[in-house]
């Protein structure tokens, strides 16, 4: 009987699993009228000029991206470039033009951790919570990749750490997507924030926690560290999702395993397991549906032993 309802529950049940979803940016040109020459007056133009050409980029083109889909204006704020991006804007660089990959300069600085970037971007007014054409901020980029050194300077720059971006995440909410790769890198960020004052078990603009995005990405060391914490492992998030179902549908058989070892009860007959088995189902994790059989063969097992008279 377990067994029909495990599948039959598959096919009667709907659930929109929420994903990433891109957001339009705001530049729309990438120069403006005319060139600054004051801005760039003490700056070493050859050597600028020579940075450009050997990154593979036209000194007379300067809109135009290179093989990796960066601009130069992007590909100065990952290198940390300050003297190009000066001699960019003295050419009237639009600073908030994103590349064919939608990243910012505001973005790609806080992606590879360019602090003196982000204050040359600040002095020059660009808005430190203007979400890139991915719909990611600055603030959700440094905390995915594990950024301390980012998140610090933002906070001391007063962006809000519960800030959600284009893509509903939130500081915490991205930190955990990386928790699958890297839990310590996860775990790094949800201490920082929590030391912060960031409320651990805080629902996203999607509706998503970090434990359920953590059980999501299979990271079970940042599972640990969240229940450690006095984070439930029972409680749904906002979508309804728990750890377990969260698990389920992203196919991760040690999460679950985890679960069960931590006490963490499930019942494929509540609402809770039926929507776990549809989501596996929909998602063709064969593997989880094998593990669920598994688990419902070992019940009814323990099941009729217990009822068998001494």
């Amino acid at each position: 009987m377990l067994k029909r309802t495990l599948f039959f529950g598959c096919f009667i049940l709907t659930l929109n699993y929420t994903s990433l979803v891109l957001a339009s940016g705001p530049a729309e040109q990438p120069y403006g009228a005319g060139p600054d020459a004051a801005a760039a007056a003490d700056l070493d133009e050859n050597a600028v000029i020579q940075w450009i050409r050997d990154k593979g980029f036209d000194p007379a083109n300067l809109a135009k991206s290179d093989e990796n889909k960066r601009t130069v204006l992007t590909a100065a704020a990952m290198k940390g470039r300050v003297d190009v991006l000066e001699w960019l804007h003295g050419r009237g660089a639009n600073l908030n033009w994103a590349d064919e990959k939608g990243r910012t300069a505001l973005t790609a600085a806080a992606n590879y951790g360019k602090t003196d970037v982000l204050e040359w971007l600040c002095k020059h007014k660009v808005d430190l919570n203007q979400p890139d054409k991915r719909g990611y901020t600055a603030l959700t980029v440094a905390a995915v990749n594990g950024k301390i050194d980012v998140l610090e300077w933002l906070c001391r720059h007063k962006v809000d750490l519960n800030q959600r971006d284009k893509n509903g995440f939130t500081a915490l909410t991205a930190a955990a997507v990386m928790s699958g790769i890297d839990s310590p890198l996860s775990v790094g960020v949800f201490k920082w924030l929590k030391d912060k004052g960031v409320v651990l078990d805080d629902n996203d603009g999607k509706g998503r926690t970090a434990l359920t995005v953590a059980a999501a990405q299979g990271g079970v060391g940042a599972l640990e560290w969240l229940k450690g914490q006095g984070v439930s492992l029972d409680q749904p998030d906002k979508r309804g999702f728990t750890a377990f179902t969260a698990a389920a549908a992203d196919g991760h058989v040690n999460v679950l395993e985890w679960l069960k070892d931590q006490g963490v009860m499930f019942d494929l007959e509540s609402e809770d397991g039926r929507i776990a088995c549809m989501m596996a189902f929909m998602k063709r994790n064969f593997n989880v549906l094998r593990w669920f059989e598994k688990e419902l063969e070992l019940l009814e097992k323990q099941k009729f032993d217990f009822d068998q008279p001494d």
